[in-house]
């Protein structure tokens, strides 16, 4: 979510969903609340789910029994065409070199990270799968960072 405001829910413009398909590959839904528009992409070009559509009316359901007053959860703004899932573009994955090749879970962290600093989707992206070793490292070294600074903390505690 962007710039959720968790009293009245009237600031929430997005939700981003990863999610795990056929138990081998990742895709992105992105949810906007404010355009009614449900977007989903991946890099390979995969049909999105064939329950997305259930689940995103669940979500929307749920979250307009909680705001009540947010009209952008009101479940008559989510018809057939608003839940007709548009693609956003996310960069193409190479099938056939190892650069590239088994990075989708990657492409779906870079994509959000894209999308939360842009705050609009469809985005510009900044990166693409032929530079995943590097992402993979910078990724890696970011949660070891993390990691090592919780440990610190905790034996300082």
């Amino acid at each position: 979510m962007l710039r959720a405001n968790v009293d009245n829910g009237h600031h929430i413009q997005f939700l981003l969903l990863p999610i795990h398909m056929s138990g081998c590959h990742w895709g992105l839904a992105c949810i906007d609340f404010v355009n009614f528009v449900l977007w989903f992409d991946d890099g390979l070009g995969w049909d999105p789910p064939a329950n997305l559509t259930v689940v995103v009316r669940y979500i929307v359901h749920y979250l307009g029994s909680i705001y009540v007053d947010a009209c952008h959860f009101n479940s008559e703004n989510w018809n057939e065409q608003a839940l007709t899932p548009k693609r956003f573009g996310m960069p193409k994955q190479q099938t056939t070199s190892s650069e590239g090749s088994g990075s989708c879970g990657i492409g779906v962290i870079l994509a959000c990270r894209d999308i939360i600093h842009s705050k609009t989707i469809p985005t510009p992206f900044s990166w693409n799968f032929e530079e995943s070793s590097h992402h993979r490292m910078k990724l890696l070294l970011l949660l070891l960072k993390e990691w090592s600074s919780t440990v610190t903390h905790e034996r300082n505690s």
